[in-house]
Protein backbone atom coordinates (compact mmCIF):
# COMPACT_ATOMS: atom_id res chain seq x y z
CA UNK A 1 0.00 0.00 0.00
CA UNK A 2 1.40 3.41 -0.92
CA UNK A 3 1.95 6.18 1.60
CA UNK A 4 -0.72 8.29 -0.10
CA UNK A 5 -3.35 5.56 0.19
CA UNK A 6 -2.50 5.03 3.86
CA UNK A 7 -3.12 8.72 4.51
CA UNK A 8 -6.33 8.79 2.51
CA UNK A 9 -8.11 5.98 4.28
CA UNK A 10 -6.55 6.66 7.68
CA UNK A 11 -6.77 3.06 8.85
CA UNK A 12 -3.19 1.94 9.44
CA UNK A 13 -1.66 1.50 12.88
CA UNK A 14 0.12 4.82 12.51
CA UNK A 15 -3.22 6.61 12.83
CA UNK A 16 -5.60 6.87 15.70
CA UNK A 17 -9.35 6.76 15.09
CA UNK A 18 -9.45 10.47 14.28
CA UNK A 19 -6.84 10.15 11.56
CA UNK A 20 -4.01 11.68 13.60
CA UNK A 21 -0.62 10.13 14.19
CA UNK A 22 -0.79 8.73 17.70
CA UNK A 23 2.94 8.32 18.34
CA UNK A 24 6.26 7.97 16.54
CA UNK A 25 4.99 4.74 14.97
CA UNK A 26 6.53 5.28 11.56
CA UNK A 27 7.55 2.28 9.48
CA UNK A 28 11.18 2.10 8.32
CA UNK A 29 9.93 1.02 4.90
CA UNK A 30 9.06 4.65 4.16
CA UNK A 31 12.49 6.00 4.93
CA UNK A 32 13.29 6.26 1.23
CA UNK A 33 10.33 8.58 0.60
CA UNK A 34 12.46 11.67 1.22
CA UNK A 35 15.62 10.71 -0.66
CA UNK A 36 15.06 13.61 -3.05
CA UNK A 37 15.20 16.05 -0.14
CA UNK A 38 18.40 14.75 1.45
CA UNK A 39 20.53 17.39 -0.27
CA UNK A 40 18.33 20.24 1.00
CA UNK A 41 19.52 21.67 4.35
CA UNK A 42 17.24 20.88 7.28
CA UNK A 43 16.66 24.57 8.03
CA UNK A 44 15.49 25.16 4.46
CA UNK A 45 13.23 22.11 4.62
CA UNK A 46 11.68 23.45 7.82
CA UNK A 47 11.16 26.87 6.23
CA UNK A 48 9.41 25.38 3.20
CA UNK A 49 7.24 23.07 5.29
CA UNK A 50 6.25 25.88 7.66
CA UNK A 51 3.94 27.36 4.99
CA UNK A 52 1.93 24.16 4.55
CA UNK A 53 -1.56 23.91 6.09
CA UNK A 54 -2.00 21.73 9.15
CA UNK A 55 -3.65 18.84 7.28
CA UNK A 56 -0.64 18.48 4.97
CA UNK A 57 1.72 18.42 7.94
CA UNK A 58 -0.26 15.53 9.41
CA UNK A 59 0.17 13.68 6.13
CA UNK A 60 3.92 14.29 6.14
CA UNK A 61 4.30 12.91 9.66
CA UNK A 62 3.88 9.39 8.28
CA UNK A 63 6.37 9.80 5.45
CA UNK A 64 9.46 9.08 7.54
CA UNK A 65 10.81 9.30 11.07
CA UNK A 66 13.00 12.26 10.18
CA UNK A 67 10.11 14.45 9.09
CA UNK A 68 7.93 13.20 11.92
CA UNK A 69 10.56 14.37 14.41
CA UNK A 70 11.03 17.69 12.60
CA UNK A 71 7.32 18.49 12.37
CA UNK A 72 6.76 17.67 16.04
CA UNK A 73 9.66 19.80 17.28
CA UNK A 74 8.87 22.91 19.31
CA UNK A 75 11.11 25.05 17.09
CA UNK A 76 9.19 24.10 13.94
CA UNK A 77 5.82 24.70 15.59
CA UNK A 78 6.88 28.23 16.50
CA UNK A 79 7.87 28.86 12.86
CA UNK A 80 4.62 27.59 11.36
CA UNK A 81 2.89 30.13 9.08
CA UNK A 82 0.16 27.98 7.56
CA UNK A 83 -2.76 29.15 9.73
CA UNK A 84 -5.96 29.94 7.81
CA UNK A 85 -8.41 32.33 9.55
CA UNK A 86 -11.26 30.86 7.48
CA UNK A 87 -10.44 27.27 8.45
CA UNK A 88 -13.42 25.24 9.64
CA UNK A 89 -12.60 24.23 13.23
CA UNK A 90 -12.63 20.87 14.94
CA UNK A 91 -15.99 20.17 16.58
CA UNK A 92 -16.09 18.29 19.88
CA UNK A 93 -19.44 16.89 20.99
CA UNK A 94 -19.60 15.44 24.51
CA UNK A 95 -22.56 13.85 26.23
CA UNK A 96 -23.19 11.17 28.82
CA UNK A 97 -23.31 8.36 26.32
CA UNK A 98 -20.25 9.19 24.25
CA UNK A 99 -17.84 11.65 22.67
CA UNK A 100 -17.37 12.54 19.04
CA UNK A 101 -14.92 14.62 17.01
CA UNK A 102 -15.57 16.30 13.66
CA UNK A 103 -12.40 16.47 11.55
CA UNK A 104 -12.77 19.21 8.89
CA UNK A 105 -9.96 17.68 6.81
CA UNK A 106 -11.82 14.38 6.47
CA UNK A 107 -15.31 15.90 6.60
CA UNK A 108 -16.65 13.27 8.99
CA UNK A 109 -17.06 12.37 12.66
CA UNK A 110 -15.24 9.76 14.70
CA UNK A 111 -15.04 8.69 18.32
CA UNK A 112 -12.21 10.12 20.38
CA UNK A 113 -8.92 8.33 19.89
CA UNK A 114 -7.30 6.33 22.72
CA UNK A 115 -4.79 9.17 23.06
CA UNK A 116 -7.52 11.38 24.55
CA UNK A 117 -7.77 8.94 27.46
CA UNK A 118 -4.01 8.57 28.01
CA UNK A 119 -2.19 10.70 30.58
CA UNK A 120 1.60 10.91 30.61
CA UNK A 121 3.44 11.35 33.91
CA UNK A 122 6.57 13.44 34.32
CA UNK A 123 8.70 10.28 34.34
CA UNK A 124 7.38 9.31 30.90
CA UNK A 125 5.01 6.58 32.08
CA UNK A 126 1.40 6.52 30.94
CA UNK A 127 -1.92 5.63 32.51
CA UNK A 128 -5.44 5.36 31.15
CA UNK A 129 -8.50 7.28 32.37
CA UNK A 130 -12.17 6.76 31.52
CA UNK A 131 -14.02 9.96 32.43
CA UNK A 132 -12.70 12.68 30.13
CA UNK A 133 -14.75 15.72 29.20
CA UNK A 134 -13.95 18.72 26.98
CA UNK A 135 -14.81 21.77 29.10
CA UNK A 136 -13.51 24.53 26.85
CA UNK A 137 -11.52 25.41 23.73
CA UNK A 138 -9.61 28.48 22.60
CA UNK A 139 -6.85 29.33 20.13
CA UNK A 140 -5.83 25.79 19.28
CA UNK A 141 -6.04 24.25 22.77
CA UNK A 142 -8.64 22.16 24.59
CA UNK A 143 -9.47 22.23 28.30
CA UNK A 144 -10.10 18.69 29.58
CA UNK A 145 -11.71 17.63 32.84
CA UNK A 146 -10.74 14.18 34.15
CA UNK A 147 -12.66 12.64 37.06
CA UNK A 148 -10.51 10.59 39.43
CA UNK A 149 -11.29 8.47 42.53
CA UNK A 150 -10.39 10.27 45.74
CA UNK A 151 -9.78 7.81 48.56
CA UNK A 152 -9.84 9.62 51.91
CA UNK A 153 -9.84 8.42 55.49
CA UNK A 154 -12.91 10.51 56.39
CA UNK A 155 -16.05 8.87 54.92
CA UNK A 156 -18.08 12.09 54.99
CA UNK A 157 -15.75 13.87 52.59
CA UNK A 158 -16.10 13.63 48.79
CA UNK A 159 -14.76 10.51 47.08
CA UNK A 160 -14.30 12.08 43.64
CA UNK A 161 -11.88 14.78 42.53
CA UNK A 162 -11.10 16.23 39.15
CA UNK A 163 -7.95 17.17 37.31
CA UNK A 164 -7.76 19.74 34.53
CA UNK A 165 -5.50 19.36 31.51
CA UNK A 166 -4.82 21.40 28.39
CA UNK A 167 -4.09 19.69 25.09
CA UNK A 168 -3.55 20.50 21.43
CA UNK A 169 -5.86 18.13 19.49
CA UNK A 170 -3.17 17.76 16.81
CA UNK A 171 -0.98 16.06 19.45
CA UNK A 172 -3.48 14.29 21.73
CA UNK A 173 -0.83 12.33 23.63
CA UNK A 174 0.76 15.54 24.93
CA UNK A 175 -1.15 17.09 27.84
CA UNK A 176 -0.25 19.59 30.54
CA UNK A 177 -1.86 19.27 33.94
CA UNK A 178 -3.21 22.48 35.49
CA UNK A 179 -2.14 22.92 39.15
CA UNK A 180 -5.37 23.36 41.11
CA UNK A 181 -5.78 25.22 44.37
CA UNK A 182 -7.08 22.97 47.17
CA UNK A 183 -10.49 24.65 47.12
CA UNK A 184 -10.83 23.92 43.39
CA UNK A 185 -10.18 20.17 43.45
CA UNK A 186 -13.72 18.95 44.06
CA UNK A 187 -15.91 18.87 40.92
CA UNK A 188 -19.17 19.51 42.78
CA UNK A 189 -18.01 22.87 44.13
CA UNK A 190 -15.45 23.92 41.50
CA UNK A 191 -17.03 24.40 38.08
CA UNK A 192 -14.72 24.91 35.07
CA UNK A 193 -16.52 27.56 33.01
CA UNK A 194 -14.16 27.30 30.06
CA UNK A 195 -10.98 28.62 28.50
CA UNK A 196 -10.37 31.85 26.56
CA UNK A 197 -7.54 33.45 24.61
CA UNK A 198 -6.33 36.91 25.64
CA UNK A 199 -5.02 38.56 22.51
CA UNK A 200 -3.35 41.35 24.49
CA UNK A 201 -1.24 39.13 26.75
CA UNK A 202 -1.02 36.29 24.17
CA UNK A 203 -2.01 33.79 26.80
CA UNK A 204 -4.79 31.32 27.57
CA UNK A 205 -7.02 31.91 30.60
CA UNK A 206 -8.93 29.17 32.40
CA UNK A 207 -11.97 30.32 34.40
CA UNK A 208 -13.29 28.29 37.35
CA UNK A 209 -16.26 29.15 39.57
CA UNK A 210 -16.10 28.04 43.21
CA UNK A 211 -19.43 27.58 44.96
CA UNK A 212 -18.83 26.21 48.49
CA UNK A 213 -22.20 24.51 48.96
CA UNK A 214 -23.11 22.29 45.97
CA UNK A 215 -26.80 22.34 46.94
CA UNK A 216 -27.16 26.10 46.66
CA UNK A 217 -29.43 26.97 43.76
CA UNK A 218 -31.38 23.70 43.97
CA UNK A 219 -32.53 23.19 47.56
CA UNK A 220 -31.72 26.57 49.06
CA UNK A 221 -29.82 25.15 52.03
CA UNK A 222 -27.73 27.53 54.07
CA UNK A 223 -24.05 27.84 53.30
CA UNK A 224 -21.49 30.36 52.13
CA UNK A 225 -23.09 33.51 50.80
CA UNK A 226 -20.51 34.23 48.12
CA UNK A 227 -19.51 32.40 44.98
CA UNK A 228 -15.97 33.24 43.86
CA UNK A 229 -14.39 33.15 40.41
CA UNK A 230 -10.79 32.15 39.76
CA UNK A 231 -8.67 32.73 36.67
CA UNK A 232 -5.58 30.75 35.77
CA UNK A 233 -3.09 32.34 33.36
CA UNK A 234 -1.42 29.50 31.46
CA UNK A 235 1.40 31.73 30.23
CA UNK A 236 2.62 32.84 33.67
CA UNK A 237 1.36 29.85 35.71
CA UNK A 238 -0.61 31.94 38.21
CA UNK A 239 -4.06 31.86 39.78
CA UNK A 240 -6.03 35.02 40.53
CA UNK A 241 -9.35 35.47 42.26
CA UNK A 242 -11.06 37.89 39.93
CA UNK A 243 -14.67 38.27 41.05
CA UNK A 244 -17.40 37.24 43.44
CA UNK A 245 -21.17 36.92 43.17
CA UNK A 246 -23.90 36.63 45.85
CA UNK A 247 -25.26 33.11 45.96
CA UNK A 248 -28.74 34.37 46.83
CA UNK A 249 -28.81 35.93 43.35
CA UNK A 250 -28.63 32.45 41.82
CA UNK A 251 -27.10 32.81 38.37
CA UNK A 252 -25.76 30.13 36.07
CA UNK A 253 -22.45 31.40 34.65
CA UNK A 254 -21.07 29.92 31.44
CA UNK A 255 -19.31 30.71 28.15
CA UNK A 256 -16.40 33.00 29.18
CA UNK A 257 -15.04 35.40 26.58
CA UNK A 258 -12.41 38.16 26.42
CA UNK A 259 -12.66 41.58 24.84
CA UNK A 260 -9.61 43.88 24.92
CA UNK A 261 -8.26 42.06 27.98
CA UNK A 262 -11.56 42.26 29.88
CA UNK A 263 -13.18 39.00 30.99
CA UNK A 264 -16.86 38.39 30.26
CA UNK A 265 -19.22 35.52 31.09
CA UNK A 266 -22.71 34.66 29.98
CA UNK A 267 -25.17 34.29 32.83
CA UNK A 268 -28.81 33.47 33.41
CA UNK A 269 -31.06 32.84 36.44
CA UNK A 270 -30.98 29.21 37.50
CA UNK A 271 -34.58 28.89 38.67
CA UNK A 272 -35.67 27.15 35.47
CA UNK A 273 -32.50 25.18 34.76
CA UNK A 274 -33.70 21.91 36.28
CA UNK A 275 -37.06 20.24 36.74
CA UNK A 276 -37.86 17.60 39.36
CA UNK A 277 -40.56 16.10 37.14
CA UNK A 278 -40.38 14.17 33.91
CA UNK A 279 -41.66 17.18 31.96
CA UNK A 280 -39.42 20.06 30.89
CA UNK A 281 -39.69 23.48 32.49
CA UNK A 282 -40.61 25.84 29.67
CA UNK A 283 -39.93 29.22 31.31
CA UNK A 284 -37.20 30.99 29.39
CA UNK A 285 -34.05 32.50 30.84
CA UNK A 286 -33.07 36.15 30.58
CA UNK A 287 -29.46 35.68 29.54
CA UNK A 288 -27.09 38.58 30.17
CA UNK A 289 -23.41 39.24 29.61
CA UNK A 290 -21.40 39.87 32.78
CA UNK A 291 -18.15 41.82 32.49
CA UNK A 292 -15.51 42.36 35.17
CA UNK A 293 -15.15 45.86 36.56
CA UNK A 294 -11.82 47.62 36.20
CA UNK A 295 -10.70 46.44 39.65
CA UNK A 296 -11.55 42.80 38.75
CA UNK A 297 -13.58 42.41 41.93
CA UNK A 298 -17.21 42.29 40.79
CA UNK A 299 -19.33 41.47 37.77
CA UNK A 300 -21.02 44.32 35.91
CA UNK A 301 -24.21 43.33 34.11
CA UNK A 302 -24.57 44.24 30.45
CA UNK A 303 -27.98 44.80 28.80
CA UNK A 304 -29.77 41.51 28.00
CA UNK A 305 -30.70 40.38 24.49
CA UNK A 306 -34.07 41.62 23.17
CA UNK A 307 -35.90 38.40 24.05
CA UNK A 308 -35.68 35.53 26.56
CA UNK A 309 -33.87 32.42 25.36
CA UNK A 310 -33.72 28.76 26.29
CA UNK A 311 -30.04 28.42 25.33
CA UNK A 312 -27.38 30.92 24.30
CA UNK A 313 -23.69 31.60 23.78
CA UNK A 314 -21.49 34.67 24.16
CA UNK A 315 -18.54 35.60 21.96
CA UNK A 316 -16.55 38.59 20.73
CA UNK A 317 -15.55 39.44 17.19
CA UNK A 318 -13.90 42.58 15.86
CA UNK A 319 -14.13 44.36 19.21
CA UNK A 320 -17.89 43.81 19.55
CA UNK A 321 -19.93 41.60 21.84
CA UNK A 322 -22.28 39.02 20.31
CA UNK A 323 -25.00 36.84 21.81
CA UNK A 324 -26.54 33.95 19.89
CA UNK A 325 -29.40 31.86 21.17
CA UNK A 326 -32.66 30.13 20.48
CA UNK A 327 -36.08 29.21 21.80
CA UNK A 328 -37.57 25.73 21.89
CA UNK A 329 -41.11 24.48 22.35
CA UNK A 330 -42.71 21.15 23.29
CA UNK A 331 -43.87 18.93 20.47
CA UNK A 332 -45.02 15.40 19.73
CA UNK A 333 -44.07 12.85 20.90
CA UNK A 334 -44.79 13.88 24.49
CA UNK A 335 -41.77 15.39 26.20
CA UNK A 336 -39.89 16.12 22.98
CA UNK A 337 -38.71 19.56 21.90
CA UNK A 338 -38.25 21.43 18.63
CA UNK A 339 -36.31 24.56 17.81
CA UNK A 340 -38.64 27.48 17.07
CA UNK A 341 -36.21 30.35 16.63
CA UNK A 342 -32.47 31.05 16.59
CA UNK A 343 -30.91 34.50 16.20
CA UNK A 344 -27.63 36.35 16.62
CA UNK A 345 -27.35 39.87 18.01
CA UNK A 346 -24.41 42.29 18.13
CA UNK A 347 -24.14 44.97 20.80
CA UNK A 348 -23.97 48.58 19.72
CA UNK A 349 -20.44 49.90 20.32
CA UNK A 350 -21.55 52.87 22.43
CA UNK A 351 -23.38 50.62 24.89
CA UNK A 352 -20.59 48.13 25.48
CA UNK A 353 -19.21 48.28 29.02
CA UNK A 354 -22.16 50.10 30.62
CA UNK A 355 -23.44 48.61 33.85
CA UNK A 356 -27.01 47.33 33.86
CA UNK A 357 -29.34 46.39 36.71
CA UNK A 358 -30.38 42.77 36.24
CA UNK A 359 -33.41 43.28 38.49
CA UNK A 360 -34.76 45.88 36.07
CA UNK A 361 -34.24 43.60 33.10
CA UNK A 362 -36.43 44.59 30.13
CA UNK A 363 -36.65 43.91 26.44
CA UNK A 364 -34.95 47.06 25.21
CA UNK A 365 -33.89 46.63 21.60
CA UNK A 366 -31.79 49.81 21.70
CA UNK A 367 -28.79 47.90 23.04
CA UNK A 368 -28.63 45.17 20.37
CA UNK A 369 -28.77 44.79 16.61
CA UNK A 370 -30.02 41.56 15.08
CA UNK A 371 -27.52 40.43 12.45
CA UNK A 372 -28.54 36.89 11.60
CA UNK A 373 -31.52 34.54 11.84
CA UNK A 374 -31.47 30.81 11.17
CA UNK A 375 -33.27 29.94 7.90
CA UNK A 376 -36.37 27.76 8.14
CA UNK A 377 -34.75 25.12 5.94
CA UNK A 378 -31.87 24.66 8.41
CA UNK A 379 -34.25 24.71 11.37
CA UNK A 380 -36.35 21.96 9.78
CA UNK A 381 -33.27 19.78 9.38
CA UNK A 382 -32.28 20.32 13.01
CA UNK A 383 -35.80 19.37 14.04
CA UNK A 384 -35.73 16.27 11.86
CA UNK A 385 -38.45 17.38 9.45
CA UNK A 386 -38.70 15.38 6.24
CA UNK A 387 -38.42 17.66 3.21
CA UNK A 388 -40.97 15.62 1.28
CA UNK A 389 -43.93 15.37 3.63
CA UNK A 390 -43.11 17.99 6.27
CA UNK A 391 -43.24 15.40 9.07
CA UNK A 392 -40.59 14.72 11.67
CA UNK A 393 -38.28 11.84 10.93
CA UNK A 394 -37.77 9.03 13.37
CA UNK A 395 -34.39 8.39 14.93
CA UNK A 396 -32.74 5.49 16.67
CA UNK A 397 -30.69 7.83 18.84
CA UNK A 398 -31.41 6.97 22.45
CA UNK A 399 -31.12 10.59 23.49
CA UNK A 400 -34.55 11.48 22.10
CA UNK A 401 -36.22 8.80 24.22
CA UNK A 402 -34.83 9.51 27.65
CA UNK A 403 -33.08 12.87 27.73
CA UNK A 404 -35.98 15.11 26.81
CA UNK A 405 -36.51 16.58 30.28
CA UNK A 406 -33.23 18.50 30.01
CA UNK A 407 -31.98 21.14 27.61
CA UNK A 408 -31.95 19.53 24.21
CA UNK A 409 -30.22 22.25 22.19
CA UNK A 410 -26.90 24.00 22.66
CA UNK A 411 -24.81 26.48 20.69
CA UNK A 412 -21.25 27.74 20.68
CA UNK A 413 -18.92 29.99 18.68
CA UNK A 414 -15.21 30.63 18.26
CA UNK A 415 -15.74 34.09 16.78
CA UNK A 416 -15.60 32.89 13.16
CA UNK A 417 -18.20 30.12 13.18
CA UNK A 418 -21.39 29.46 15.13
CA UNK A 419 -22.67 25.92 15.70
CA UNK A 420 -26.10 24.81 16.89
CA UNK A 421 -26.43 21.20 18.01
CA UNK A 422 -29.11 19.07 19.61
CA UNK A 423 -29.22 15.77 21.43
CA UNK A 424 -30.61 14.06 18.32
CA UNK A 425 -27.11 14.33 16.86
CA UNK A 426 -27.87 17.12 14.38
CA UNK A 427 -25.42 20.00 13.93
CA UNK A 428 -25.78 23.24 11.93
CA UNK A 429 -22.83 25.57 11.28
CA UNK A 430 -22.82 29.25 10.29
CA UNK A 431 -19.79 30.92 8.71
CA UNK A 432 -19.92 34.47 10.12
CA UNK A 433 -17.79 35.81 7.26
CA UNK A 434 -19.85 34.43 4.38
CA UNK A 435 -23.19 34.35 6.30
CA UNK A 436 -23.80 30.84 4.93
CA UNK A 437 -25.40 28.00 6.90
CA UNK A 438 -24.77 24.30 6.37
CA UNK A 439 -25.54 21.01 8.07
CA UNK A 440 -22.65 18.85 9.27
CA UNK A 441 -22.74 15.06 9.01
CA UNK A 442 -24.33 13.19 11.91
CA UNK A 443 -21.92 12.65 14.83
CA UNK A 444 -20.95 9.15 15.94
CA UNK A 445 -21.41 8.38 19.63
CA UNK A 446 -22.22 4.75 20.49
CA UNK A 447 -23.63 1.76 18.68
CA UNK A 448 -27.20 1.00 19.72
CA UNK A 449 -26.35 -2.71 19.59
CA UNK A 450 -23.79 -2.42 22.39
CA UNK A 451 -26.33 -1.59 25.06
CA UNK A 452 -30.08 -1.98 25.19
CA UNK A 453 -32.25 1.12 25.40
CA UNK A 454 -33.75 -0.11 28.66
CA UNK A 455 -30.35 -0.45 30.31
CA UNK A 456 -29.28 3.01 29.20
CA UNK A 457 -32.56 4.53 30.31
CA UNK A 458 -32.09 3.12 33.84
CA UNK A 459 -28.52 4.41 33.83
CA UNK A 460 -29.74 7.85 32.79
CA UNK A 461 -32.44 8.03 35.47
CA UNK A 462 -29.79 7.24 38.08
CA UNK A 463 -27.10 9.64 36.87
CA UNK A 464 -28.77 12.54 35.06
CA UNK A 465 -28.17 14.89 38.00
CA UNK A 466 -24.45 14.18 37.76
CA UNK A 467 -21.57 16.50 37.01
CA UNK A 468 -21.95 16.86 33.26
CA UNK A 469 -24.70 18.36 31.16
CA UNK A 470 -26.74 16.64 28.51
CA UNK A 471 -24.67 17.93 25.60
CA UNK A 472 -21.52 20.03 25.40
CA UNK A 473 -20.24 21.36 22.10
CA UNK A 474 -16.89 23.09 21.55
CA UNK A 475 -15.02 24.50 18.55
CA UNK A 476 -11.23 24.44 18.33
CA UNK A 477 -9.29 25.74 15.34
CA UNK A 478 -6.32 23.60 14.22
CA UNK A 479 -3.13 25.38 15.27
CA UNK A 480 0.28 23.80 14.80
CA UNK A 481 2.02 26.86 16.29
CA UNK A 482 0.28 26.65 19.69
CA UNK A 483 2.43 24.61 22.07
CA UNK A 484 2.00 23.54 25.67
CA UNK A 485 4.07 25.22 28.39
CA UNK A 486 7.36 23.43 28.97
CA UNK A 487 7.64 23.44 32.75
CA UNK A 488 7.39 20.91 35.59
CA UNK A 489 4.06 20.47 37.33
CA UNK A 490 3.71 22.40 40.61
CA UNK A 491 1.05 21.34 43.08
CA UNK A 492 -0.65 24.10 45.05
CA UNK A 493 -0.55 23.35 48.77
CA UNK A 494 -1.79 26.57 50.33
CA UNK A 495 -5.35 27.89 50.23
CA UNK A 496 -4.49 31.04 48.33
CA UNK A 497 -1.95 31.97 45.68
CA UNK A 498 -3.10 35.55 45.17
Amino acid sequence: MSVDSRIRIGCSSSFDSAGFVDANDIADSHMDSTDACEEIPVNLQALILSFLPWRELLRLRVVCKKWNKLLRSRDFKKRWRGADPDQIPFCFADCKYGNSLYNPAAGNWSCYSPAFYTIQNEDGSHYKVENVRVMGAAHGLLLLQVLQPWVLAIPSLPTVRHDLFIMNPLDPLQKTRIPLLPELRHPYTAIPLGMVWNEITKSHWIVVQHQPDPTIGTTGRAGSKISTFHRYDVGVDEWDRVAKWPINEATHFQQPSVKEGRLFCLGAPTKSTWSDTSSPTWSRDRFCAFGLDRFEENWMVEPPPPQPLHFATLFHRGGRCFVAGGKVAPSAPAGSTTLKDFRIWASKPWHSGRSFDLRNCSSNNDHWIEIQRMPDSIMDKLNGVNDRDGKRRGTNNFCTLALTSLQQFTCTSNGNFVCVANSRASVAMLNLKTKLWKMLPTPIFVDDETQSRTERYVWFKTHYRGLWNLLDFHLCEPRVDVTLPDRPFKDRTCMSQY
